[in-house]
């Protein structure tokens, strides 16, 4: 009655109400109810006319004419009908499983408006109670200062890529959306403040900050010292592991240690072994110290070679077979041993830890013949032996700094991992080997004069024992029946999968996309504000993913996204929703006279309009009747 009113005139006083009623005006010129033609828009300009009459949503003028800017395929409204149809053919076919979803979704007003608050609080990266006094609401600044409008910028990017791409990939996002393994790690997550381990529950409570203490440590451009260095490490690590397939190449030279469960369980030993001897966060010092020293142990200048760098340069160089003859002056000395550094390796995992370990003499013992480095200098420069060059002579001296008083605790590590990696010492020099062809050492180098020796990284150390054995320090009993917390296997399963030569090469259009983006690296760096601030509703993500989770314990929304973005005709046009210019500029534009439409929405939350809205609907609620209408 309300609509047929909406759509209608008086046109003469006096005479009887319903004789006055003539068809006209903006709402009878539409009519949604027998469908919209694709790629016309008029009865959607209609619908917003009517919508707007008293000038009630003016501030999506700018969305309503973003509609007629063409897309890929046609124009942004027919996207949009394109998207809500396929939504509704999702959803039983029609209007009424959306519609049950509104009404789900209304019926929870508690968690729907953290929801709300949480997507306030991204807009800004501020909390609420920052907007309109320190924070303006409607200022592009604000704006650009927050997550949304940078992200929006990252999503566009990659939405051209993957339709580029033809959706291709997204079919690992899919596939993960599918795997047994997703619901592990989401409840994982979501039970971390209840884990009966107090370091893994403290990082639970103090997550944000710890994000926020990463996010600002790694932006010092102070102590810089690798020509590469571009003053954010967290960024130079995440480009140099994504560039040129390193990861993958890292994670396939160490596919042996993740792929086999004995010595999948032997690591995790290790990690707990070391835990229990007070050695585990103290890790990040040796590491440092081996950073920031050259091998002869002097201080190292910027842009020289470290310690770390020799020491890996040194495994990559003689991760090859060995056979020649030595002139040993007195004798001559028939080698024939296969790999050079596994077998250093695994003499190595042999050294006593209280005994001071030489290069010289771990390769003599490798040889079986006692060596010098005038020797080894003279072997070196006749060339009789091609894999005893100079620079492998050299590096040798960087295995002497692991008996340096500063690395001993990294030295007992060390000689634990080995032997618990002792089956497949052959894929420790392999990482060691692709570590170094990908110039990888210098920025996790950088990564440690950032954050080694802090209270952050040892709060993210502190919570690994915890994650790769779970007996007894996660709540595995809160656990929904069927689901088991994270361990060290599907750690390395998920490293594997992800990694995986064919799977990283079709998620790359994504990948690189995001990572090439500038505006990733801004959303990251605008996210510290936001994490420093207490009661938000971000500090309370675990708990919403909880609440979240528990609501379905089942998990069904995971199979249900994975169903809509295998359908080409809900993914396609939505993605190119989002990569439409005209309308990502009609959503985050706004003026200081005219406000846009996300200063707008915004405003609606914080004013309590949404509040005073949801009240008014709550007395019509009743008149629904039960959600599944």
């Amino acid at each position: 009655m309300l609509a047929l009113l909406a759509g209608c005139t008086f046109t003469q006083s006096g005479a009887d109400w319903s004789a006055q009623l003539s068809p006209s005006g903006p709402c009878y010129a539409f009519n949604l109810v027998d469908g919209v033609v694709p790629g016309d828009n008029a009865e959607l300009h209609a619908a917003f006319a009517c919508l707007n009459r008293q000038g009630m949503v003016e501030p999506l003028v700018p969305v309503d004419v973003a509609l007629d800017a063409p897309t890929r395929s046609g124009n942004v409204g027919g996207a949009l009908v394109d998207v809500l149809s396929g939504l509704a053919s999702a959803q039983s076919g029609s209007a009424a499983g959306i519609l049950s979803g509104l009404l789900g979704a209304f019926d929870d007003r508690a968690a729907t408006e953290r929801w709300l608050r949480l997507a306030v609080e991204l807009a800004y990266a501020s909390s609420v109670e920052e907007l309109g006094g320190a924070v303006s609401i409607n200022s592009s600044a604000s704006l650009d200062n927050g997550l949304l409008v940078p992200l929006y910028d990252v999503a566009s990017a990659t939405a051209t890529a993957v339709l580029n791409d033809d959706l291709t990939a997204l079919a690992p996002v899919s596939s993960a959306l599918r795997s047994d393994a997703t619901p592990r790690w989401l409840w994982t997550f979501a039970l971390l403040d209840q884990a009966p381990d107090d370091d893994l529950a403290a990082l639970a409570e103090e997550w944000p900050a710890v994000v926020a203490a990463v996010v600002d440590r790694t932006a010092d451009t102070s102590n810089d010292e690798n020509p590469g260095a571009t003053g954010n490490s967290l960024r130079d690590g995440v480009v140099a592991l994504t560039s040129d397939e390193a990861l993958v190449d890292v994670v396939a030279a160490a596919a042996p240690l993740l792929e086999d469960e004995f010595t999948r369980d032997q690591l995790a030993g290790w990690v707990i072994d070391e835990d229990h001897a007070g050695r585990w966060t103290d890790l990040d010092d040796g590491l440092l110290y081996l950073a920031s020293v050259d091998r002869e142990g002097n201080v190292a200048s910027a842009g020289a070679d470290t310690a770390l760098v020799s020491l890996v340069r040194l495994f990559h160089d003689a991760n090859q077979p060995i056979t020649c003859t030595l002139d040993l002056w007195v004798t001559d000395l028939e080698v024939d041993l296969g790999n050079l550094a596994v077998a250093i390796l695994q003499n190595l995992s042999a050294v006593d830890p209280d005994t001071a370990a030489s290069g010289v003499d771990l390769l003599g013992d490798t040889l079986g013949y006692p060596l010098t480095t005038a020797v080894l200098d003279s072997v070196a420069e006749s060339g009789v032996c091609p894999v005893i060059d100079e620079q492998l002579v050299a590096d040798l001296e960087s295995i002497d700094r692991l008996s340096d008083p500063s690395s001993e605790g990294l030295l007992r590590s060390l000689l634990g991992f080995l032997a618990a990696a002792d089956d497949h010492i052959d894929a420790v020099a392999d990482v060691a080997g692709q570590l170094h062809e990908h110039a990888l050492v210098d920025p996790l180098e950088e990564v440690l004069y950032d954050l080694a020796g802090t209270s952050t990284l040892r709060s993210l150390l502190a919570a690994v024992p915890a994650l790769v054995d779970p007996d007894g320090r996660q709540a595995a009993s809160a656990f929904p029946s069927g689901v088991r917390p994270v361990d060290m296997g599907a750690m390395c399963e998920l490293l594997v999968a992800v990694a995986d030569a064919g799977t990283w090469r079709t998620l790359s259009p994504i990948v690189e996309t995001v990572v090439a983006n500038p505006s990733t690296w801004e959303a990251v760096a605008n996210s510290q504000h936001l994490l420093t601030q207490q009661g938000t509703t971000t500090a309370d993500t675990l708990v919403l993913l909880y609440d979240t989770l528990n609501a379905d314990p089942e998990l069904a929304w995971l199979t249900s996204t994975a169903t809509l973005i295998e359908d080409p005709s809900v993914v396609r046009p939505a993605l190119e929703l989002v990569e439409n210019d005209a309308l990502q500029s009609a959503l985050v534009n706004t003026e200081l006279t005219r406000i846009g439409p996300l200063p707008w929405i915004a405003q609606l939350y914080v004013g309590g309009t949404v509040g005073q809205l949801w009240d008014t609907l709550a007395l019509f609620r009743p008149l629904l009747g039960d959600s599944d209408v």
